[in-house]
């Protein structure tokens, strides 16, 4: 993901690694916004309660 930025940096097109670094950065972006969309609110409870259950649930927030 990093290695794109010396794209921002180089005032020549030469230098320039393309649009596949950047398209990868977007989808990378896109999923993590896309987690809360997706997200099925039933196994959400169902995974909170079990690790209610087992005491684990502190641990993660």
């Amino acid at each position: 993901m990093l290695s794109g930025l010396p794209e921002l940096l180089s005032p020549s097109p030469e230098i320039a690694g393309g649009v596949a670094v950047w398209a990868h950065v977007g989808g990378f972006v896109a999923g993590v916004l896309l987690i809360k969309v997706f997200e099925n609110p039933v196994l959400a409870e169902r995974r909170h309660a079990i690790l209610l259950s087992r005491g684990e649930f502190d641990a993660l927030a």
